[in-house]
């Protein structure tokens, strides 16, 4: 995108030129582009319209076509499929978003995509969304946004297998002998990526069984090493390329819940900015439970950098949600994703 460019995008689209309209042949689901765009746009479908890594990497493709938007890869997923990330804005501050460290978490994926779509579709109309100037944000801010970290987790999650993936025997032992994949969270390999950060990792690997060390785990395994995955390895390599970031936010579920804290590691600073979150979301503050309490993405980038990051657990009721929920997360995390971006 040209440094020059007043946001590279086609002149002034309509409203009916949102990717979910151009995907999703709907007068009752468009993305609306008046300054309400958030609050009264009815639930797009096209954001849970995939059924497989594949068709969600089209969308968000088409996505980034409609509004010219760069899309990088800053790695490979431990079968080769890339891990995208697209940046939003040509400003100074950079501000990163994570989604589906899980696969099973696959629906903030799905969340970052229609956060996309609602920062272009209100950009070219010139519209606000929860009171922030689209413009005023593209040109102080670089939002960069990887929807999903775990993509062969996603794979798996949505449908029960990976013909990409070599090491199906060895993920059907660690689930239980079951191919029923819908509750998995780790990667392709059984390796619980935010278990794998380089922070508390030694309380991490204690925790791993000697069944887990061969053959992997739905959840919780650590790896053999922090950084031991090429997904946690390539996000990690990317933030000590590009600190400082003025906010971090790591996207799960559920909860409605904010983990602020790691160890003694928040600062004023840290503490200050989660209360804002806090309010803009609803979300209360509270620390993970103790088996969640280390190696996660927040932890090490708190513990490395002492600035503001968060884990955001979207939503409430047992994962995976159901694409219902897609729309009402939205709204309910509108302010947080948009006004969040501008804090500091």
């Amino acid at each position: 995108m040209d440094n020059n460019d007043h946001f590279s995008i086609h002149a002034h689209p309509s409203p009916e030129t949102s990717i979910a309209s151009k995907l999703v042949a709907s007068p009752d689901s468009p993305v609306t582009g008046d300054s309400n765009i958030c609050k009264k746009s009815q639930a797009p479908l096209a954001w849970c319209l995939f059924e497989n890594w594949e068709q969600y990497l089209e969308i968000l493709i088409k996505l980034c076509h409609l509004y010219n938007l760069p899309m990088e890869t800053i790695g490979k997923s431990i079968c080769g499929r890339d891990v995208p990330m697209v940046r939003l804005g040509n400003g100074k501050h950079k501000v990163l978003y994570v989604g589906t460290h899980h696969g099973c978490e696959w629906l903030t994926g799905a969340l970052l995509l229609r956060f996309i779509d609602a920062y272009g579709t209100a950009f070219s109309t010139r519209q606000r969304i929860a009171g922030v100037d689209l413009s005023f944000l593209y040109h102080t801010r670089s939002i960069f946004v990887v929807p999903v970290c775990n993509p062969d987790g996603m794979q798996l999650a949505l449908c029960d297998d990976d013909k990409q993936n070599p090491n199906m025997n060895n993920l059907i032992a660690a689930n239980g002998g079951s191919r029923d994949f819908s509750h998995w969270k780790a990667n392709g390999r059984g390796v619980d990526l935010n278990r794998n950060y380089d922070a508390g990792f030694a309380i991490c690997a204690a925790r791993a069984t000697p069944y887990m060390r061969q053959y992997g785990a739905p959840r919780g395994y650590c790896g053999t090493k922090a950084e031991s995955e090429p997904e946690t390895q390539a996000l990690c390599d990317w933030i000590r390329k590009n600190v400082p970031l003025d906010l971090l936010l790591s996207f799960h579920t559920a909860g409605e819940e904010i983990y602020d804290t790691y160890e003694h590691y928040a600062s004023d600073k840290v503490r200050n900015i989660a209360r804002i979150l806090s309010r803009f979301s609803g979300y209360a503050l509270c620390r993970p439970p103790q088996s969640d309490a280390h190696g996660g993405l927040k932890d090490w980038y708190l513990q490395t950098y002492r600035a503001p990051g968060y884990t955001i657990e979207c939503g409430r009721g047992e994962t995976p949600l159901p694409p219902s929920m897609l729309e009402p997360l939205f709204i309910q995390l509108t302010s947080l994703l948009f006004c969040g971006a501008v804090l500091s």
